[in-house]
């Protein structure tokens, strides 16, 4: 033992003695003062009581700040710990409350009996469930990709770090930011109703039992309805175990996000507010490569060369090869972040362009075509393949409407002009923008958000 832990212990022992002598004398002196009183020397008894009580406090003063200074905050920091009622427990108030006066008011020694079972049993329910919660870890996957308003199968874990004690009545979810960032009106009413946790992403699941030292893992389904970034902050564990008089909350600081996609739609789903984007899609792609784009019955003026003879031999009749034009496999989506507040339901017209977007882009990319993507803050080079298409459905995942361009432009910034002037002649554009322009050109589509 080193001489500064020889100090040290018998610096805690003096403090523990000194602290042990002024207690034990005032517990003595009141002992004392109880038995004079039966001789009845009021004088000696006064000073006596006067006395142990001075002591009592003495050794408080003495003993509590010094042995609040050992004491770890970081191990108070790092548990979130809540407790909030639950309508089971408005009753028993109730039913307290009324036993308690009506012993004060009878003075009958069963009603206390009663209401110090009552007080019992509600300590018990707080001791019980803090238990349940201790030593409890959480851990969340998520797949790579996750799409909105798709079904998405998430793994969850819980593991029971106590050796012996179970858990019971645990449910388990998710705190996001929004979550965290609650206004105060909520946090008060959360304190009588408790924290949110309807069926959804701060209610993923609800184990019965856990037992000691256990793991359980298990896939969930779960559904995100709106595309974007769900910054996780924390997961949240809850239990009313045993009594269901208090609901007991315990979060676990976390770190971590989960970017949802927009969900591709077939083009044909949009044929009813931009009827005309199906044909100059069809048309977009013929062409004279070395590429075929489809077999169809021979019309004169047709070339012989492209006459597909297997074709023919079956159908009986004069078939021509079709094919694509490589000079116009390439297109350039352009999605304007422009705020038309004179527009109705521009939010609902807005994200069903993005969803037009990511359709498109997936559209071009099972076709083979080079396809990037252009907004007011992000541009993206001509790509192909799955990796290029995540990369542009993450850039509209993020995608907000700008609703004050004025104040927030950037040397990043590019106009919508600007964005439709970049890049090769050669390649077709598809504007979507909640502005007013015209475009005389075969090779851009202008798709306005007053259509969707």
């Amino acid at each position: 033992m080193t001489s500064e832990k020889i100090k040290e212990f018998r610096r805690i022992a003096r403090e523990f003695l000194i602290t042990a002598f002024l207690l034990g004398s005032a517990l003595a002196l009141a002992i004392l003062s109880s038995a004079l009183l039966r001789t009845g020397d009021y004088q000696i008894v006064v000073a006596t009581t006067i006395l142990s009580l001075i002591l009592a406090f003495v050794g408080g003063i003495y003993s509590v700040p010094k042995l609040s200074r050992r004491i770890s905050l970081r191990f108070f920091s790092s548990i979130k710990l809540s407790y909030s009622a639950t309508p089971e427990m408005a009753f028993f108030f109730i039913l307290t409350v009324i036993v308690g006066f009506s012993a004060i008011n009878t003075g009958n020694n069963l009603l206390y009996l009663v209401f110090s079972v009552l007080i019992a049993v509600l300590i018990v329910s707080g001791v019980i469930s803090e238990s349940s919660l201790r030593n409890i870890d959480v851990s969340l996957r998520f797949p790579e990709h996750i799409f909105a308003t798709e079904e998405t199968l998430l793994e969850l874990s819980l593991i029971n770090r106590k050796r012996i004690l179970p858990s019971f009545s645990l449910t388990v979810g998710v705190v996001t930011k929004d979550e965290k960032e609650k206004k105060w009106s909520v946090r008060i009413r959360e304190l009588f109703t408790g924290p949110q946790i309807e069926k959804g992403f701060n209610k993923l699941a609800h184990y019965a039992i856990l037992p000691g030292g256990a793991k359980v893992s298990q896939r969930l389904a779960y559904t995100f309805k709106k595309r974007g970034s769900y910054q996780i902050t924390g997961f949240m564990v809850s239990t009313k175990f045993p009594f269901g008089f208090l609901r007991k909350t315990y979060e676990r600081e976390a770190i971590g996000e989960v970017v949802v996609y927009p969900l591709p739609q077939a083009i044909g789903d949009f044929s009813t507010s931009v009827p005309v984007l199906a044909g100059w899609l069809e048309s977009s792609k013929r062409g004279n490569s070395s590429d075929l784009y489809r077999l169809r019955q021979y019309v004169p003026n047709d070339n012989m060369r492209h006459i597909h003879w297997k074709a023919t031999a079956k159908s009986r009749r004069l078939m021509v090869k079709e094919f694509t034009d490589e000079d116009e496999r390439r297109f350039t989506l352009i999605l304007d972040d422009y705020y038309n507040k004179d527009l109705e339901n521009f939010a609902g017209s807005f994200e069903r362009a993005v969803v037009l977007m990511a359709s498109l882009a997936d559209y071009f990319s099972k076709q083979g075509s080079e396809i990037r993507l252009f907004t007011p803050k992000q541009q993206t080079d001509f790509g192909l393949g799955i990796e290029h298409l995540y990369k542009i459905l993450r850039i509209l995942a993020f995608i907000q409407p700008d609703k004050h361009p004025t104040h927030t432009k950037k040397e990043e910034t590019k106009s919508l002009a600007e964005l439709i002037e970049i890049g090769e002649s050669d390649d077709f554009k598809i504007v979507v923008t909640g502005s007013q322009i015209v475009i005389n050109n075969p090779k851009i589509k202008v798709i306005s958000l007053g259509n969707l």
